[in-house]
């Protein structure tokens, strides 16, 4: 019996870990992103032409919410509050959705959640729907976030772009893709 017990706890537990990823779903980033690229804060009271800043919604925010609206990002949802992305908890550990990364210094962010849950880099020429940028920004590198749309395409903010190509930025530190 206690075998059986244990069996049966560990065929959950792996269904349970392999369905929270079942669930992920890049043409949601896509749609999320492409629909709030140009939004000036989080809940698209207004929006901001191409190029133009957004400093009440930046990078880190608009592709952690992308992200979450894909699904990759257990427990939150695209529209929770901006607390919950400042003072976002996974595992026991505090991470700051509005920040990049840890290697810019200050809290762990973005990337380094991204890091924890699987995802792994790829080649800077493989941009595709649901991946994640780590870009040098005017603050150096993995200042700068986007959030890949299309084969080779991204959304970001502080300056508004949609499907914009990779080589709009300064430079790509790292791409990141969702665990299979």
């Amino acid at each position: 019996m206690k075998v059986a017990s244990v069996l049966l706890l560990l065929a959950c537990s792996a269904f349970f870990f392999a369905a929270s990823f079942v669930s992920a779903d890049p043409s949601a980033v896509t749609a999320f992103a492409d629909a709030n690229w140009n939004c000036a804060n989080a809940a698209c009271t207004s929006k901001v032409a191409v190029g133009q800043g957004q400093p009440n919604y930046q990078c880190a925010e608009f592709v952690s919410r992308s992200l979450a609206a894909g699904g990759y990002i257990p427990g939150i949802g695209p529209h929770d509050s901006q607390n919950s992305y400042l003072n976002y908890k996974h595992n026991g550990v505090a991470y700051d959705l509005l920040w990049v990364s840890s290697k810019q210094g200050g809290p762990k962010g973005l990337e380094d959640l991204l890091k924890v849950l699987g995802w792994t880099t790829v080649p800077n020429n493989q941009v595709q729907a649901g991946y994640a940028l780590m870009l040098v920004g005017a603050e150096g590198a993995f200042s700068h976030t986007a959030v890949g749309v299309a084969n080779g395409l991204t959304d970001a903010h502080n300056v508004a772009h949609l499907r914009a190509p990779t080589s709009v930025y300064l430079g790509i530190n790292l791409i990141y893709k969702p665990p299979n």
